[in-house]
């Protein structure tokens, strides 16, 4: 039997829970407030000292990433369609020019290994 939403309210206000309001604008400042079943809770202690740990992760996650791997995606991106990477070549071979080879040189200046 499904639940309505007056039973849920119900229920967690009776496991201890805080109901905030539907309208964002009407909630206090500065709480957190997460949906259980539709219904909308501020965050307890223990959800705050949880949240703040995940967000913690998330963080050192993004840092490590940008310091140790972004560079490549960067590279990947900047060296451009293999095709037109090819087609430099053949001009390159071509007319005794040297676009690839300062391409290729730019994009590693550019976007440099960390360490």
């Amino acid at each position: 039997m499904l639940r309505t939403k007056e039973q849920i309210t119900e229920e967690l206000i009776a496991a201890g829970r805080e109901i905030a309001p539907d309208d964002p604008a009407q909630r206090e400042a500065n709480r957190r407030v997460a949906s259980i079943d539709g219904v909308s809770v501020y965050f307890t202690k223990a959800d705050e000292i949880a949240r703040d740990k995940e967000e913690a992760a998330v963080a050192a996650k993004q840092a490590d990433y940008v310091a140790n791997h972004k560079w490549k995606d960067d590279r990947r991106d900047a060296y451009g369609d293999v095709g037109d990477q090819l087609d430099m070549m053949f001009h390159d071979l071509a007319d005794g020019s040297t676009t690839w080879k300062d391409h290729i040189a730019t994009v590693k200046a550019d976007n440099p290994k960390p360490g």
